[in-house]
């Protein structure tokens, strides 16, 4: 979701559309930010059962897109943006910078099956609790950065001084490792054109946003 200093602004110079794009945008932040998102799905897929699931959360499910919704694609403050994949992933605990490498619907697939790496850094501190005795603060634990994005992803061949690959990819040493590339689902920046301030501002709040999944009855 977004902050309010991002979409609280001056409006001097914006047109009457980027108004009400800013003000939906705020509204819908404060209207469904803590909502309960359905399942993620594992495909596209039109079902009528999903449909109100998923308005009551603040979307319009009948597909699931690349782009936040434009400036003039918004015409009141109870417009319902498309989900999407950036949205869908920040659902499931996904650091803002990563991206997962698959294109458009092959994405959800691999959305909807991978740990959520929250829950992967908890195992782990749980593991390691009961291995050394240490304890942690789970409540502050939780909204830690998972990991630092120099420590994974594939090196920047350029960067190693040594020749050498593991697996057809570069290897590079302990001391090297800094100089990393990002992770894509590997992750990397966003290239994704910002345009106008309507696309940053939900940009933002696919990236930040606070919606939790409900558990499935299988757990």
């Amino acid at each position: 979701m977004m902050t309010a200093h991002e979409v609280v602004r001056s409006s001097r110079g914006k047109s009457s559309a980027q108004k009400l794009y800013d003000s939906w945008a705020k509204d819908w932040r404060e209207k469904f930010a803590t909502k309960m998102l359905p399942d993620v799905p594992t495909k596209q897929e039109k079902r009528a059962d999903w449909g109100e699931g998923w308005r009551s959360c603040g979307f319009d499910r009948s597909w699931i897109v690349e782009d936040p919704p434009r400036v003039d694609e918004v015409y009141s403050t109870e417009f319902r943006p498309r989900l999407t994949f950036a949205a869908l992933a920040a659902a499931q605990g996904f650091p803002a910078p990563w991206r997962f490498a698959p294109k458009g619907d092959e994405k959800l697939p691999m959305i909807q099956a991978a740990l959520p790496p929250v829950m992967a850094r908890i195992v782990g501190l749980a593991l390691r609790t009961a291995l050394t005795g240490e304890f942690f603060d789970i409540s502050k634990e939780v909204e830690a950065k998972v990991i630092e994005d120099s420590k994974i992803g594939p090196p920047d061949a350029s960067s190693c001084g040594r020749s050498m690959s593991v697996g057809g990819r570069p290897y590079c040493s302990t001391s090297e490792r800094s100089s990393r590339v990002p992770p894509v689902i590997e992750s990397s920046p966003s290239n994704t054109p910002t345009g106008s301030s309507s696309s940053a501002h939900l940009r933002a709040a696919s990236a930040e946003c606070s919606f939790r999944r409900a558990p499935s009855a299988a757990t």
